[in-house]
């Protein structure tokens, strides 16, 4: 995650980690929230692709959004794919 320093690296780790069935476990969305949340002060930089993956993750997972209460279903990364090659 870490290495997500452009706008398209960031597409390519959403696409990977919902495609890829990251999503759909609970450690994993554990380890995803504790590594954007502990963004080192020397790493700042990371932040704005860390709120477009967030943005793009809201999208899919709707368990990374607070407001939801829904169960975290992911959308087929067949809709994912569609989505990121019109961006």
């Amino acid at each position: 995650l870490p290495k997500c320093c452009s706008q398209s690296l960031v597409h390519q780790w959403v696409v990977r980690f919902i495609a890829l069935g990251y999503a759909n476990k609970k450690d994993n969305r554990k380890k995803l929230v504790k590594s954007l949340f502990g963004v080192s002060r020397t790493s700042l930089e990371l932040l704005p692709h860390y709120s477009r993956l967030v943005a793009l993750l809201v999208n899919f997972v709707p368990a990374v959004n607070s407001k939801s209460n829904t169960s975290p279903a992911v959308t087929p990364a067949a809709a994912i794919l569609a989505d990121s090659t019109t961006s």
